[in-house]
């Protein structure tokens, strides 16, 4: 009765758990209000304006009271440095079109990107920036204060964002042009510029917040479940309905985990970055990194379950000889069997993924990284419970050594057998010393008690990290040398200048000879003979490293292409070749077609 009153508490639980779950992830999106954002930046402006304004005051009375020697003042020209980093602002002086002083080299100006009015928005080099300027004779004395970077380039260290004191979202764009809305004023009233926001952007963000309460609540939901399966499992063991149990178990765990993969939920969950295919993806089963750890977690948890309940789990007795034999093979197999997946999950998750898993994770840890090696350990515990539940119920149920021996003997070799034929000789290494260790477990005396042997554990683990150490090097090794091999055949394809230049300085002679003009009108499908006379007249010399191919099209021609082994329409299939694989080279005439194919590949029409 206590029992099912706990499993009642614990279901109402559940069901709040999946109630809030639900009610901050429907609420985690909310409109931008770009109005109240374009005020927020208003009144951010302004006080930056004033901020340069105070210093261009305090410039411009210093160099016109020292002139161009206190370019030579070292706590000066610091103190304008250290401005860049602290108010985001650069300081120059110029005359005429020559540039005397620059505060910072952040802003690589010259007299070609000097802002065509004194004060105002520009362009200047590498972001937008609102500067100010004073004349004094012949010298200008500028203030440039950043409004938002614009890099022309950009990766993850060159992000176009708005200087830290706006806060605004990056997606949004300063125009030149005053507009009917999102315009902003400088001290005097005047259009300065106007915010403009993408028609295709998406007029939503996340509140994340809500977006990890959400996540937060969906892992409750999980853990209550996971222990409502588990008393479900007790009660069975406790009426003695002990493979009923099991098998529910396994059941209600593998349904739940179909239905996640299927449905997508959480849906927090699959909306995250680990579920993406970015850090890892091998198939339709394992397309995300968080995938593959719900998928070895539930595992885990199955068989650490079994592992628990190992001396209450027991093979039928009243069988002959042979059915026994038989039987605790095939346990015996399976083990054998799921150290060489170990194996191979543990080189599929090198090789799949953008996972740094080596020893220099630890001088730049990332949590994505640190996940790969929680996966990893996940692998050994799991096959640590599997390996120790099933020699268990072996020894308890064949008691002669010399059967064991035998039983051990014959399920290793077939192991081995498939491990060597499917995964070569590496692998083959990396499970023997894995199914090794198994036979310190096997060999062991019957005993009843149900805890973990500490000694043993350490001992195991040990010799796991040995082998996983050992494998991860071999494995990203293996990587590396994929890499290099890409890298060699990118760098091998690149586009040959050298082609393209002689291609152009024969083009009009090609596209205007006569003699190739008659030769196809006389026979257009002599293509050997037209073949023959481009390479003697155009493409020889240099042009013998190419395999130079020929193909002649009539409109609306239907030619039979061996590749595909189907009939294509000739001016598409060219046409589409050169749409999805071609870019633009010195004429228009002769396109590089990037097919990845490790060689230099252009097409003429």
């Amino acid at each position: 009765m206590l029992l099912r009153k706990k499993n009642i508490v614990f279901f109402l639980l559940l069901l709040l758990a999946v109630i809030l779950s639900w009610l901050s992830f429907e609420s985690k999106e909310r409109e931008y209000d770009f109005h109240s954002i374009s005020a927020k930046f208003q009144k951010q402006f302004l006080k930056r304006e004033m901020q340069a304004i105070r210093t261009l005051d305090e410039v411009y009375l210093s160099f016109g009271q020292k002139g161009e020697l206190i370019f030579t003042d070292q706590q000066w020209v610091m103190s304008l440095n250290q401005k860049y980093y602290d108010q985001d602002e650069i300081v120059f002086i110029s005359r005429g079109d020559s540039v005397l002083f620059l505060s910072h080299n952040a802003l690589p100006v010259n007299h070609h990107n000097f802002s065509a009015q004194k004060n105002g928005i520009s362009h200047m080099a590498n972001g937008w920036y609102y500067t100010i300027s004073r004349t004094r004779d012949d010298y200008t004395v500028w203030v440039a204060s950043l409004v938002k970077k614009d890099f022309r380039y950009k990766n993850r260290f060159l992000v176009n964002t708005f200087q830290d004191d706006y806060d605004i979202p990056d997606f949004i764009q300063v125009s030149v042009q005053p507009r009917q809305k999102f315009n902003i004023y400088d001290q005097e009233g005047e259009v300065t510029f106007s915010l403009l926001i993408p028609e295709d952007h998406e007029k939503s963000y996340i509140r994340s917040g809500l977006f990890l309460l959400s996540v937060f609540f969906s892992l409750i939901v999980l853990i209550l479940l996971l222990i409502l399966l588990y008393n479900a499992f007790l009660y069975h063991i406790n009426k003695r309905q002990v493979w009923q149990g099991v098998l529910i178990l396994f059941a209600a765990l593998a349904v739940i985990r179909i239905a996640m993969f299927y449905f997508q939920v959480p849906r927090c969950f699959y909306q995250g970055d680990l579920f993406s295919a970015s850090h890892y993806a091998t198939s339709y089963l394992l397309p995300s990194l968080g995938d593959l750890i719900l998928n070895i977690l539930f595992l885990t948890i199955f068989l650490f379950i079994l592992f628990a309940h190992r001396t209450r789990i027991s093979l039928p007795e009243n069988t002959g000889l042979i059915p026994k034999i038989v039987l605790s093979a095939l346990l015996l197999f399976f083990v054998a069997f799921s150290a060489a997946m170990l194996i191979m999950s543990l080189q599929d998750l090198v090789i799949n993924s953008k996972l740094s898993l080596n020893v220099n994770f630890i001088f730049s840890p990332d949590i994505y990284n640190i996940l790969g090696f929680l996966v990893i350990s996940l692998f050994f515990i799991s096959y640590y419970f599997l390996s120790n539940t099933l020699f268990d119920l072996v020894n308890r149920y064949i008691s002669n050594k010399n059967d064991k021996l035998i039983l051990f003997a014959v399920s290793t070799m077939m192991a081995a057998a498939i491990v060597l034929y499917f995964a070569g000789s590496t692998n083959f290494i990396l499970f023997f010393l894995l199914f090794a260790i198994s036979f310190f477990y096997f060999f062991k005396r019957r005993s009843t008690h149900i805890s973990l042997s500490f000694t043993r554990l350490i001992i195991s683990f040990f010799f796991f990290s040995m082998i996983a150490t050992w494998g991860l090097q071999i494995f990203n090794h293996e990587k590396e040398n994929a890499k290099r091999q890409n890298v060699a055949i990118r760098l091998a394809s690149e586009q040959d200048p050298v082609a393209e230049y002689l291609f152009t300085d024969f083009e009009e002679n090609l596209f205007n000879d006569s003699v190739l003009l008659d030769f196809v009108k006389r026979d257009p499908y002599n293509e050997e003979g037209i073949l023959e006379y481009l390479k003697s007249e155009y493409f020889s010399g240099f042009w013998a490293k190419y395999d130079i191919q020929l193909t002649t099209c009539a409109p609306r021609e239907v030619l039979f292409f061996q590749p595909f082994e189907a009939e294509l329409d000739c001016f598409y299939y060219f046409d589409y070749l050169i749409d999805e694989f071609g870019k633009q080279t010195l004429s228009n005439h002769f396109i590089y077609l990037d097919n990845n194919t490790g060689r230099n590949s252009y097409i003429a029409i």
